[in-house]
C-alpha cells in the first residue's frame, strides 16, 4: 500500500512537471526542442537520479528489515498463527520452532533435508520442526 502512494505520488509530481514545462514551452519553437532542454538538464545533474534511486532502495531495504522483525515478533508471540496448518513434527509445544522451507522435487531440498533430519533425531524432543511447501 505505501508502495502504491509512493508511485502515485510519483505519477502527479511528474504530471504537475510537464505541467509546467507545457506552460514553459511556449519560450520553445517545438516540442523536441523542449526534449532537447529535459534531456539536457539531466544529463547536467545525473546525480538527481542517483539520490532518488538511492533513496528509494534504502526505503525498501528499511521496509523489508520492518517485515521481517514484524514477522519475528509474530513468530515469538504467535507460532500458531505462522504455522497454520503446515505440517509438523517434533515436540507440540512450540517453544523452539524450526521453519523449513522446502521444495518436494528440489534436488538440492533433498540434499539439506538430510541435515534436517539428522538435527531432528538429536532433538526431536525439543523442537517443532514446521515444514512448509515453497516450490
Amino acid at each position: 500500500m505505501k508502495q502504491l502512494s509512493r508511485i502515485s505520488l510519483t505519477i502527479v509530481s511528474l504530471f504537475l512537471c510537464l505541467l509546467t514545462l507545457s506552460s514553459c514551452s511556449n519560450n520553445f519553437a517545438n516540442p523536441d526542442q523542449l526534449e532537447a532542454e529535459v534531456l539536457t538538464i539531466i544529463r547536467n545533474n545525473p546525480e538527481a537520479i542517483l539520490q532518488s534511486l538511492q533513496a528509494y532502495q534504502q526505503e525498501k531495504q528499511q521496509e523489508l528489515a520492518q517485515s521481517r522483525q514484524a514477522f519475528l515478533q509474530q513468530m515469538s508471540t504467535e507460532p500458531a498463527s505462522i504455522i497454520g496448518n503446515s505440517p509438523t513434527t517434533g515436540v507440540a509445544k512450540n517453544n523452539i520452532v524450526l521453519l523449513e522451507f522446502s521444495d518436494f522435487q528440489c534436488p538440492f531440498c533433498a540434499e539439506a533435508n538430510q541435515s534436517v533430519k539428522q538435527f531432528m533425531d538429536k532433538h526431536s524432543d525439543q523442537v517443532t520442526l514446521v515444514y512448509k511447501h515453497l516450490p
